[in-house]
């Protein structure tokens, strides 16, 4: 079946995966990056973020309701702190939207992208 690339804005179309050749090694990297062991924790996903999303319901950047947590400060990647990563100070709300646009542009000034 022959669809076009994930990436947002391309018009490559595709075979195989989900993302075309100019696409691929650029998220692998970022999938890489993203997979870290701290979201598969239970107190995360079942008290940390839950609390944050039901104290803070709305977005941050918009007023949109939020779904997802956003890390402030992403030093806890660097130290692999658990208590830098559950840090209510360090955690904000965010729409799925909103969220995806702060990652985005987080991972180009490192580089990632």
């Amino acid at each position: 079946m022959i669809r076009f690339c994930s990436a947002g804005g391309c018009s490559n179309l595709i075979k195989d995966g989900r993302h075309c050749s100019k696409h691929a090694q650029a998220h692998a990297v970022v999938e890489k990056f993203m997979r870290e062991p701290f979201y598969d924790r239970a107190a995360w996903r079942r008290y940390v973020r839950p609390r944050q999303l039901r104290h803070f319901p709305m977005c941050n950047d918009c007023p949109a309701v939020a779904s997802e947590v956003h890390h402030i400060d992403g030093t806890w990647r660097v130290t692999r702190d658990w208590r830098l990563f559950i840090d209510e100070n360090n955690l904000m709300s965010c729409c799925h939207s909103c969220h995806s646009k702060r990652t985005f542009a987080e991972n180009q000034s490192k580089g990632v992208l």
